[in-house]
């Protein structure tokens, strides 16, 4: 029989009941019980204690967060969170991380950070779906590569360095002491160095 794709890991962390539910019901359109297992935490002190436990495959952060459930919401909660998370080793890195924000100033000081690791940084508005979209197509797309993505010792390849220029770039690549040797494949033009490290 075929192997049943990986399940995956979901955890969003929000204090808004209300702003939650959307989130769920995003999410509930894109998987299933069988395809993830979504859990949630209302504040930064219960999302600390469940990425110490698991190794999550996608955070939804929320910025505006507060430490408990008993305090007020810090408008950079989930920046702190994440700071504190990536800082130390008891904790798991999830593997992708959209954060989510109802504010526009925070969006606008805190995309930058986000962009920087390739994250997705959201402005959630009540009134509007933009946000439900690009993150269905953000779990559309991490469902997708886990289905396609055999087990490591499978891979034929580890790394793939692509460069825009032969010169500076793909020189400087080729200067790594990795055994470089051209590959010519048939009816492919792109010029090809495989090489081992």
């Amino acid at each position: 029989g075929k192997a049943n794709p990986p399940m995956l890991k979901i955890l969003i962390v929000e204090d808004q009941p209300q702003k939650l539910e959307r989130v769920l019901s995003a999410l509930q359109d894109v998987v299933t019980p069988e395809s993830a297992h979504v859990e949630s935490a209302r504040d930064a002190t219960s999302a600390k204690r469940l990425l110490r436990d698991a190794q999550y495959d996608l955070l939804v952060l929320d910025i505006a967060l507060p430490d408990r459930q008993d305090s007020q919401p810090k408008k950079d909660g989930g920046i702190l969170l994440l700071d504190e998370v990536l800082r130390r080793d008891i904790y798991k890195t999830p593997r992708h991380i959209v954060g989510l924000t109802g504010y526009q100033d925070i969006l606008d000081t805190s995309g930058p950070k986000f962009a920087e690791d390739l994250w997705l940084i959201l402005l959630y508005e009540p009134s509007s779906d933009a946000w439900i979209e690009q993150l269905q197509r953000k779990v559309r797309h991490i469902l997708l590569t886990e289905q396609k993505s055999p087990t490591t010792s499978d891979y034929l390849t580890q790394l793939c360095i692509v460069t825009a220029l032969q010169d500076p770039e793909l020189k400087a690549v080729l200067r790594l002491p990795w055994s470089w040797q051209k590959r010519q494949l048939q009816n492919d033009t792109t010029i090809y160095h495989r090489g081992y490290y």
